[in-house]
């Protein structure tokens, strides 16, 4: 039996920053001789050294960070909670955006909303680009009513989002990470078969391992259960969503969680949207440019910020090159080669969060104690099995922040700052 929920949502997110860190719609065609090598098969770009040549990726993202640093200032003004929950030191020169996928697993419909997370953080010094994926099944303390002790109902990350929207989700992972949540986007999961229907086409990657997934709900259609072959594939729309929506069967590693599949799939369109820019296939990207447009007017993209700001990005890449007469570094960071955190059971991920049943059943596993609190809660029955519980983490203290997720928030840093 699978405790496993975490939902294929989170992957569809991922797409929305795909071109601003795959060298693509904002690289000028005339640039793109420099990016034509697949960046399949490259190393990470480090940020170039100073030749005295502009970079247009500073010009593009410059916006966002002067958009980012005035509500971290306007938010130490007037939220005295904000220098508590983020690490100034960790932000330094570091830009973060949450991205929220939802799906209709479990009963749950669109309305629902029920959020996973990715935040993908850019170090603007070193071009580092790390992902923190957070499963939905976390348990979040925030969302609970105050009791001093056992029992009170659970909430996890799932209804973040539904019961506190844009504002309170991101107080929430700025208590769980430590990062400032510079900007979000909220995505259904037709967001990613949309995109590869009518803009990317099937895709070509490499499967670890052979999956025999589940059956899955998308777009309010029963998907069978399935079979997805070892070697690399070429996945159409269909054959791509299941490998990342359905649950394996008789999951037994890393390797059958769903949130590194997504990460599989996404390095490859990833991949995929810098080649055809390196190829020069200014159709493919009129064609992203209007999907874009069009999901947004569907309800399936919506973001926290200003669209303005990508236009006043593209003015200023576009500004630069034309008055450097092209000569400008065009290289950009890549979502494909992204270092990936995944906060889920140490079973099936990274940890930094244990599964009720394995705290339950493993009380003798190495690590720090689970908490007196829990241990009660769960001698009472009051926790799903599936929940995640930050690993020592009291959800009773008046300081969430030290006191439930610090283990978290220190494997966050330590893998950040790696």
């Amino acid at each position: 039996m699978s405790y496993r929920r975490a939902p294929g949502g989170r992957t569809i997110a991922l797409l929305t920053v795909v071109t601003m860190f795959a060298g693509a719609c904002v690289v000028p065609l005339a640039a793109a001789q420099e990016i034509t090598d697949s960046c399949a098969n490259s190393a990470a770009p480090s940020r170039p050294v100073d030749d005295g040549r502009p970079i247009l990726f500073d010009e593009f993202v410059q916006p966002f960070v002067e958009a980012a640093g005035a509500r971290r200032a306007a938010l130490r003004l007037t939220d005295t909670a904000f220098d508590h929950r983020v690490d100034e030191s960790l932000n330094a020169n570091r830009l973060n955006f949450a991205l929220l996928g939802f799906s209709e697993e479990h009963g749950e419909t669109y309305d629902d909303a029920g959020v996973s997370v990715t935040i993908l953080s850019l170090n603007l010094n070193t071009w580092d680009l790390t992902s923190i994926s957070l499963s939905r099944d976390v348990r979040v303390p925030e969302l609970e009513e105050p009791a001093a002790a056992p029992p009170r109902y659970p909430a996890t990350l799932r209804g973040a989002y539904r019961d506190r929207g844009f504002e309170g989700i991101r107080a929430f992972l700025e208590d769980i990470t430590g990062l400032s949540i510079d900007f979000q986007l909220l995505l259904k999961d037709v967001f990613l078969r949309n995109y590869m229907r009518d803009v990317s086409g099937a895709i070509e990657l490499v499967v670890p391992k052979n999956y025999n997934t589940n059956a899955y709900h998308l777009d309010g259609v029963e998907h069978p259960n399935d079979v997805i072959r070892a070697g690399r594939q070429t996945l159409d729309a269909d054959h791509a969503m299941t490998f990342v929506m359905g649950e394996e069967l008789d999951p037994s590693s890393k390797l059958d969680e769903r949130l590194y599949r997504k990460n599989v799939l996404l390095k490859a369109l990833s991949c995929q949207v810098h080649d055809r820019i390196g190829a020069r296939d200014s159709g493919f990207v009129l064609n992203l440019v209007r999907f874009s447009l069009a999901e947004l007017g569907s309800k399936n993209l919506t973001t926290d910020f200003d669209f303005q700001l990508i236009a006043r990005g593209l003015a200023k890449l576009a500004q630069t090159f034309i008055l450097s007469r092209a000569d400008a570094e065009a290289s950009f960071p890549q979502i494909g080669a992204a270092r990936q955190l995944v906060i889920t059971d140490p079973r099936l991920g990274d940890g930094g969060v244990r599964r009720v049943h394995r705290i339950r059943d493993n009380a003798d596993e190495p690590g720090p104690p689970d908490h007196p609190l829990v241990k009660q809660e769960i001698a009472l029955g009051s926790l799903p099995d599936y929940m995640l519980i930050a690993v020592g983490g009291n959800p009773y203290s008046s300081d969430l922040v030290d006191d439930y997720w610090w283990f978290v928030r220190g494997a966050v840093a330590d893998f950040v700052t790696r």
